[in-house]
């Protein structure tokens, strides 16, 4: 692993990967006597000149793999010396397509291992922002190994998000704005809007928990500023994904508890926005696509009811101008 010839070291690193991952061997000596962190640091640094070089894919594959076995924990503060390396490298290192692939892919993870607690450069932070909004799928649904493939980078954000500058500058980018207010949140394609409706997405529950605690992160891990954030119908789900206690008097009720009385307190949009265009549209919509509706807007409904935030009918069970009751009679290919 100290050898001048370059195929000498790939090689290496990655019969020590081989060593690391399901085996018995303890690698600790090799930490505490053989100086293992300090000579995979010094191989990192080597490759900062210039552009990412592929001949230093196993070296951050192994740290990654090292940091991430809890067996080395007690270890990992040891590839602190890599920290600078890895952020240039980075910062260097064009976005692939897909954003996820080789090289960020590996930087991410190695970032990941390193037990890093102060803030990261703004260029770093934006960057890893621009990824996101590259790699996060706009319809979950059609997402594929997104769950996977996207987690590290979430995680490496919620870290991230500790930092006061940092979590500012997350916040400008991953919280509403007015503009995105224009639509009923979560219905968008803007990088806020496809947060707060993965935090409630179940077909990828990896990022649905991350997106949530990100966004309550962002809002103070306080239930009435996210409330303001992401509106009642979001707000309440991901208090209830992070396990958070809260009240409706913490909440407070009616349009004032967002702290704007010109924002629908339900689904944060603004109020002179909502138009009949901005509403669904029943009557064009399939059989199959109005049950979908029906059955995701009463189980909202019935949240917020039994949390005993708002003290609604549930429409529903009721014809209305918006949301048509379904009958029996009205499927043939559906048990209920």
């Amino acid at each position: 692993m100290q050898s001048n010839d370059t195929d000498d070291v790939s090689l290496s690193m990655r019969l020590m990967l081989l060593c690391s991952v399901n085996t018995t061997l303890d690698l600790t000596p090799y930490f505490e006597g053989g100086n293992l962190a300090q000579i995979i640091n010094i191989n990192i640094s080597h490759h900062t000149s210039d552009a990412f070089e592929p001949s230093i894919a196993p070296t951050l594959n192994l740290l990654s793999t090292l940091g991430a076995n809890r067996k080395y924990e007690a270890q990992t503060y040891r590839f602190l010396d890599s920290l600078p390396h890895i952020l240039e490298m980075l910062e260097k290192a064009s976005i692939p397509s897909p954003p996820l692939s080789s090289p960020v892919s590996l930087l991410i993870s190695s970032l990941l291992a390193i037990p890093f607690n102060e803030e990261l450069p703004s260029s770093i932070v934006d960057k890893l922002v621009d990824i996101l909004v590259l790699a996060l799928p706009t319809n979950p649904d059609n997402g594929e190994d997104a769950d996977s493939t996207v987690s590290p980078l979430m995680a490496l954000l919620l870290r991230t998000a500790n930092q006061p500058k940092t979590k500012s500058r997350l916040y400008a980018r991953m919280v509403a704005s007015d503009h995105d207010r224009t639509t009923a949140l979560g219905q968008g394609d803007s990088l806020p809007h496809r947060l707060i409706k993965l935090s409630a997405e179940i077909t990828v529950p990896n990022l649905k928990q991350l997106a949530a605690l990100l966004l309550f992160k962002l809002s103070d891990e306080d239930p009435k500023q996210l409330i303001t954030n992401v509106g009642y119908g979001y707000g309440v789900g991901i208090l209830q994904s992070t396990n958070t206690p809260f009240s409706p008097d913490d909440l407070g009720t009616g349009q004032m508890a967002m702290g704007r009385p010109n924002i629908n307190p339900i689904t944060g949009q603004m109020v002179a926005a909502e138009t009949a265009a901005s509403q669904p549209d029943l009557a064009e919509m399939t059989q199959e696509e109005k049950e979908r509706e029906a059955e995701r807007l009463f189980v909202l409904f019935e949240r917020l009811r039994q949390t005993g935030v708002v003290d609604i009918e549930n429409p529903v069970s009721m014809r209305s101008g918006h949301v048509e009751e379904l009958h029996d009679d009205s499927s043939d290919d559906t048990d209920s």
